[in-house]
């Protein structure tokens, strides 16, 4: 363990030293990538760096409210009336679900940090959706605010209450490491709700 441990923190050192060799898309670059992050070469359709769309996606028609929402999201109307929206996304190394994701089994993973006026925000996503703005290819995420009255950047698990707010989001506001588990517990009949931010970034399943 202490030796994978060691191999693991030398990295970013050996990165450093290649980084001259290393062109964007070479054999090197997929290699060191392999070997830092095995999931890599697994990812779906890239966006843009660090953002990977994670299984297909589906042109659908979206609610009344989803489209509303949208609508000032955008501060236009869209002139179409289907979306390019899909379930699950890998950001910065973070697989996020959205709830629609049926086989999300194991535990909740559908929740994520991102900013609003410099404000730090929790959401449930529902869905991501691909859109083009001003000629790029944007992803936004539908979600269901949480709100967190008692924030504090040195606590890993959060209280939260569940909110009937929604909103769309570019995931270019979400924090660099946004991922987080969402909790439900039941305590003196009453339901508990809690986010859980990731202290091991090494492992996966």
């Amino acid at each position: 363990i202490i030796t994978g441990i060691s191999f693991v923190q030398k990295l970013p050192e050996l990165k450093q030293k290649l980084v001259a060799s290393m062109f964007e898309g070479s054999e090197l670059e997929k290699l060191f990538n392999s070997i830092e992050c095995p999931n890599l070469l697994k990812r779906g359709e890239m966006i843009e760096k660090g953002m990977y769309i994670l299984g297909g996606m589906k042109l659908r028609n979206i609610s009344d409210l989803e489209f509303r929402k949208l609508c000032a999201f955008l501060e236009y109307v869209p002139q179409h009336e289907k979306f390019s929206t899909f379930k699950r996304i890998d950001f910065n190394n973070h697989i996020i679900y959205g709830l629609d994701y049926a086989r999300m089994m194991k535990r909740d993973n559908s929740t994520m940090m991102y900013m609003n006026e410099n404000i730090l925000c929790f959401g449930r996503v529902r869905f991501f959706l691909l859109v083009t703005i001003h000629g790029q290819r944007t992803v936004l995420a539908f979600l269901e605010k949480l709100k967190c009255n008692s924030y504090n950047s040195k606590c890993q698990i959060l209280k939260v209450e569940k909110t009937n707010e929604t909103e769309f989001v570019a995931m270019r506001n979400a924090v660099k490491d946004p991922g987080c588990i969402f909790l439900e517990v039941q305590d003196n009949n009453e339901q508990m709700c809690y986010v859980c931010r990731y202290l091991n970034k090494l492992e996966s399943d």
